[in-house]
């Protein structure tokens, strides 16, 4: 007999999520009139701390931040301390590719940093225990580490190199050197004593490979390197447990951002970009902030001058190519700015939320501090508060509390 015929169930419709419009009016942005120039929002550098910056002017001993620039790298040993042998594709897979397209769209294109790598291993005269000193240059907390004779190896590094490299070409340096014991401690630094194709001197990054080999969230240790050879000091504190802060200056590894006020300071964003207003200023200032990953010519900074050395800065933090971000951690962010505060010290402290962590990329949490639509903070006598979240970013008002 013919088997019955079983009708299926009809599919039931598929019903799509329809996300709630916002159809409320966008506020109305303050006229410009209200504003002080940019340039009066550039506070002074006064820390006593010379090596380590967060104020204006930025130093001419510094590389340029912007245009088409190049780097060389250079890999050293010793006849008792035999080179990584993964020390060449470690840089060139890992520590480069990284940094390149992470300064690349931090500044919008501006500053687009090309590394050469000289894949010869040169041999330094003498152990390389006479590259290291005897006091620990670590901060506390972190794995006891000594200091290196940082300025030994770059000019040491680029005098026996300069036979194979035209160093006219390069803007600074940077020499990769075997894993020490006891662990020291690479870093940002410089060097002279040598004259090599008309250079007399060159800051650069040193730092034995251990640091970051086969952890992939040190990824950007060259990466924050770079940020010290540009004029950037660490903004979080050593000592007061703000580690975290929102960009590599502040959380070392895991994160690939910078805040607006170090993009500002490097030249990547314009002054036209940012709006200021004087702490003595009565009226609310209302304003639509663009995401600081967004490349357009839009307001990115908005900063309360509170002194000649402080000021409160209001931006919008999004989810970028370089930085994922979950929507709930996607909003407004609110940072003091001190410039008498050496590096190291917190002279970038996160008000806003402070207690809003996300992990990013591996690596340690780290203070997100975003704002959500609705959301305020008081802060230095002012309020800030988030009105409405647009495409092309947040409106945020500013008033005396």
């Amino acid at each position: 007999p013919t088997p019955p015929v079983v009708e299926k169930a009809p599919t039931p419709p598929v019903v799509e999520k329809v996300e709630p419009v916002d159809t409320t009016p966008a506020p109305v942005v303050s006229a410009k009139s209200i504003y002080s120039n940019s340039s009066e929002c550039k506070l002074a550098y006064t820390s006593t701390d010379t090596g380590q910056y967060i104020g204006f002017p930025r130093e001419s001993r510094f590389p340029t931040s912007i245009g088409d620039r190049r780097s060389i790298v250079i890999f050293v040993d010793f006849s008792d301390k035999a080179a990584e042998a993964r020390a060449v594709e470690t840089w060139k897979n890992k520590q480069i590719p990284v940094a390149e397209n992470v300064m690349a769209a931090l500044s919008y294109g501006k500053y687009k940093i090309k590394f050469d790598v000289n894949e010869n291993i040169y041999r330094l005269a003498g152990s390389y225990k006479d590259y290291a000193r005897s006091e620990y240059a670590n901060i506390a907390g972190s794995t006891p580490a000594l200091a290196l004779e940082y300025g030994k190896f770059v000019s040491e590094a680029v005098k026996i190199a300069d036979i194979d490299v035209d160093f006219s070409k390069y803007d600074f340096v940077n020499v990769v050197t075997p894993t020490f014991n006891p662990k020291a401690e690479g870093g940002a630094t410089g060097g002279s004593g040598f004259n090599a194709d008309g250079k007399t001197f060159f800051l650069g990054t040193v730092g034995p490979i251990d640091e970051y080999l086969d952890d992939a969230n040190k990824d950007n240790w060259l990466t924050h390197e770079v940020g010290h050879i540009l004029g950037l000091t660490h903004v979080y504190n050593y000592y007061g447990g703000t580690l975290g802060a929102w960009d590599f200056m502040g959380n070392s590894f895991g994160y690939n951002e910078l805040h607006g006020w170090q993009r500002w300071f490097l030249g990547w964003i314009e002054d036209s970009q940012v709006l200021c207003l004087d702490a003595a200023t009565q009226k609310e200032s209302v304003q639509l902030i663009s995401p600081l990953g967004d490349a357009n010519n839009s307001v990115k900074s908005t900063i309360v001058k509170l002194s000649p050395t402080s000021a409160l800065v209001i931006e919008v933090l999004r989810t970028s190519s370089i930085t994922k971000l979950t929507p709930a951690n996607e909003g407004v962010i609110v940072y003091k700015v001190d410039t008498t505060i050496a590096g190291g010290r917190g002279s970038i402290s996160i008000l806003s939320n402070p207690t809003k962590i996300q992990s990013l990329g591996g690596g340690r949490p780290g203070i997100i501090g975003t704002m959500a639509v609705g959301e305020s903070i008081q802060a230095e006598g002012f309020t800030i508060k988030v009105l409405k979240s647009v495409k092309g970013g947040d409106f945020v008002s500013i008033s005396k509390s």
